[in-house]
């Protein structure tokens, strides 16, 4: 009653959680909000314009920093050079990933499950859900999966099922893991490494 009379929000915007409020996203345009969905959906130039410096310039309380940064390493990856961004054209699923991963590590909640899968072991014949991303390097597949409803577990498991793959098939990654094979990867001195065990 308190946040809906003196702050006019309405309760159903509101949920608790320990000694947190909530306020649903829906109810405040955030161009924060905006630029991650920019990047994660490969529109490249409406992130573009829409990082316009550093996020809250200014202010320098800790929690502010980190995002600051995830955008400032976000936006740094949209513009390498030129040529690269031509090879890669604008729908990269390698930068969709590392942006959502960048922004992943800075949440509680886990909303995408990076999976390691080696070449051998795949059959290229399983349909990938519209919320997954697929990068397909030369010895192994990085799969990450977008946990919806559904439980860690479950997720995992109805992936499997659907690739007909078994547990020992894949690898569980954590963000870190995923952006150091893409760092490794994306060198000018990659030698091939064994990331399955």
């Amino acid at each position: 009653m308190l946040f809906e009379n003196r702050l006019k929000i309405p309760t159903d915007y509101l949920s608790g959680e320990r000694d947190f409020v909530h306020i649903a996203q829906s109810h405040f345009q955030s161009d924060y909000k905006e630029f991650l969905e920019a990047v994660e959906s490969g529109d490249l130039k409406r992130a573009e314009s829409m990082y316009t410096g550093p996020l809250l310039d200014g202010i320098n309380d800790d929690w502010v920093k980190k995002y600051r940064l995830t955008c400032q390493k976000m936006f740094e990856e949209l513009n390498y050079p030129a040529s690269q961004k031509n090879l890669d054209k604008e729908n990269n699923p390698i930068t969709k990933l590392k942006a959502i991963l960048e922004q992943q590590k800075l949440t509680r909640e886990k909303h995408f499950i990076p999976l390691l899968l080696r070449k051998d072991e795949v059959i290229f014949g399983f349909s990938v859900r519209k919320g997954d991303i697929l990068v397909d390097f030369e010895d192994i597949v990085i799969i990450v999966l977008e946990k919806g409803t559904k439980s860690y577990e479950k997720t995992i498991k109805g992936f499997l099922k659907r690739a007909g793959l078994t547990e020992q098939a894949v690898k569980i990654l954590d963000e870190n893991g995923v952006l150091e094979i893409i760092k490794i990867r994306n060198s000018d001195s990659y030698e091939k490494k064994d990331f399955s065990n």
